[in-house]
C-alpha cells in the first residue's frame, strides 16, 4: 500500500537537459496521469475512451506499455512540413 502513494496532480517533470513540455502528462493531462515516481521509475496511467483522440506528445525516456484491455489504436506521427522558399 505504501507504493500506492499516488500523486493526484501532474507536476511538470524537471529533468536536466531534457525538453519536458511535450511529455504526455504535461501535454495531455486529460488522458495521462502520473501515478508514482521515484529515482528509478515513473508509472503513468493512460485512459483513452473509445474514438477519443489524444494530443501530440512524447515519451522522452524508455517505456514499457501494459494494456489492461484489448486495443485497436491508430497512431499518426507528426511529419515535418517542407519550408517555403
Amino acid at each position: 500500500m505504501a507504493m500506492r502513494a499516488a500523486q493526484n496532480t501532474n507536476p511538470t517533470p524537471q529533468v536536466e537537459g531534457v525538453e519536458m513540455s511535450h511529455e504526455c502528462t504535461v501535454a495531455d493531462p486529460e488522458h495521462y496521469r502520473l501515478e508514482f515516481e521515484n529515482e528509478y521509475v515513473r508509472v503513468i496511467r493512460c485512459h483513452i475512451p473509445g474514438r477519443d483522440k489524444v494530443k501530440m506528445h512524447n515519451h522522452p525516456f524508455g517505456s514499457v506499455v501494459i494494456f489492461l484491455t484489448d486495443q485497436n489504436l491508430h497512431q499518426t506521427l507528426k511529419t515535418a512540413r517542407p519550408k517555403k522558399p
